[in-house]
């Protein structure tokens, strides 16, 4: 690897570092420091909030309503990751959770587990560092680093030659520039950065770029650095004609763009109800079975409970396990081939 580009990385490595650092000790501080109130007018904070659980996500977390009855004004916006507490907001154990709706009098969040807290005291909201994004950040440098990369190395200590192809693209939304950075970035056979300042059309240019490439028959995988950046491309290219498909979590998705995510889609699937239904009857069915006794291991003599069933559906002993021992396991083993076939139907 080329040293500077070494040194680069490295660079960038320990800016990520001190970025997630200041961010936490700024929250840290001003939870530890400032009282709910006053955090709040920083617009870091909600207080005096009651919860109710409403439901939960496609994809299974739980999602609870925190509402009060005068207006929330908060720079809390969707997708940031929260501290809800009703004590000492600094405490470790208090759950934490993504902003997936808001209302100017009402914040929801999911969360992965059921909350333990009540309505009987007033519930408090923390902006939080969410550590995922500069997670990714730190993979994505040190991934930088693997030979595979080597090319974008290249273009990074400025080696890299563009070579370019003739194939003239003109889109007459675009204005010359923008053209041009179609023409270049289309043809180029590698990387290539269009940069400007902002309000000069970058993701407008971008849009056009990833319709030109779909319409040569190729697929298009569209990242950011923030959730907010993507969906501001995915609706210029909606606009476009496109028909994008928004992957990750819905909840960090704004609801004008959920049409486009694959929880909708999925949602809106011939087969989604019956696999709704199945859902519902698989929460139940695991009620009963957590309450029921497991067969003992001297009962089951090293059979799978797929072997039990069989031997339960033909009525049939085998290998120590008497007809009477199969009968005093058959409730569980009906639950647990209840539990098997929806499973099954579900995939």
């Amino acid at each position: 690897m080329d040293y500077i580009v070494k040194n680069l990385i490295n660079d960038m490595l320990r800016a990520v570092e001190y970025e997630r650092e200041e961010e936490r000790e700024r929250h840290l501080s001003e939870m530890k420091y400032l009282s709910g109130q006053e955090r709040e007018k920083k617009g870091r904070a909600v207080i005096n909030l009651k919860r109710k659980k409403i439901g939960r996500t496609i994809s299974g977390e739980y999602l609870y309503q925190f509402s009060r009855k005068y207006n929330i004004e908060t720079e809390i916006s969707i997708g940031d990751q929260v501290i809800v507490s009703q004590d000492n907001p600094l405490d470790v154990q208090n759950p934490t959770g993504i902003v997936y709706e808001m209302t100017n009098k009402s914040i929801t969040i999911a969360f992965t587990k059921q909350l333990r807290m009540g309505n009987n005291r007033p519930i408090r909201m923390d902006l939080s560092v969410n550590d995922t994004t500069y997670k990714r950040m730190e993979d994505a440098l040190l991934h930088l680093k693997s030979p595979e990369f080597s090319k974008l190395n290249t273009i990074l200590s400025g080696k890299y030659h563009v070579s370019t192809f003739e194939k003239d693209i003109k889109f007459k939304s675009l204005n010359d520039v923008q053209n041009q950075a179609v023409n270049l970035a289309y043809n180029n056979n590698g990387y290539y950065s269009i940069q400007g300042p902002p309000g000069t059309g970058k993701t407008y240019t971008a849009a056009h770029l990833i319709k030109t490439i779909v319409e040569g028959g190729k697929k298009v995988l569209i990242t950011a650095d923030s959730n907010a950046a993507v969906d501001h491309l995915i609706r210029h290219c909606a606009k476009l004609g496109l028909d994008p498909l928004r992957i990750g979590n819905p909840i960090r998705v704004n609801n004008d763009l959920k049409p486009y995510t694959l929880d909708y889609r999925v949602v809106k699937h011939a087969l989604y109800s019956e696999i709704e239904l199945l859902s519902s009857e698989l929460e139940e069915v695991k009620v009963t079975h957590s309450h029921m006794d497991k067969p003992k291991p001297k009962d089951t003599r090293g059979h799978s409970y797929t072997e039990l069933i069989e031997l339960m559906d033909k009525n049939q002993a085998s290998r120590g396990i008497s007809k009477t021992t199969l009968k005093y396991m058959k409730p569980f083993l009906k639950i647990q081939k209840r539990m098997d076939y929806i499973y099954t139907k579900i995939q």
